[in-house]
């Protein structure tokens, strides 16, 4: 009888932090981003928020990143930046000719 009690208590206990697990996994999610610079590219502040870089832009000052989504406020106060703007996939779907 007991073993079945503390069999049971140990499998609640489980079951109620195991949606606590969930939430941390997302909170340290990236997403995708554009990062317009005022003036030259400083790939340091990527480098400082742990940002990934997966474009370099050469006309324009930007890099396309991944970033984690709980710093990207953070990146937009930066002196140096710009604007911060979610990076999305854009697809044709039809298409005309001249």
């Amino acid at each position: 009888m007991k073993k079945g009690f503390l069999l049971s208590l140990v499998f609640a206990l489980v079951y109620t932090f195991i949606p606590v697990l969930g939430v941390s996994a997302q909170s340290i999610a990236n997403e995708r981003v554009i990062v317009l610079f005022k003036g030259k590219v400083d790939k340091n502040v990527i480098s400082q928020v742990k940002g990934k870089i997966n474009r370099e832009y050469t006309n324009v000052p930007a890099l396309a990143i991944n970033i984690p989504t709980a710093v990207i406020k953070g990146l937009q106060k930066n002196p140096n930046v710009l604007i911060v703007e979610q990076d999305k996939v854009v697809k044709v779907k039809n298409q005309t000719q001249d």
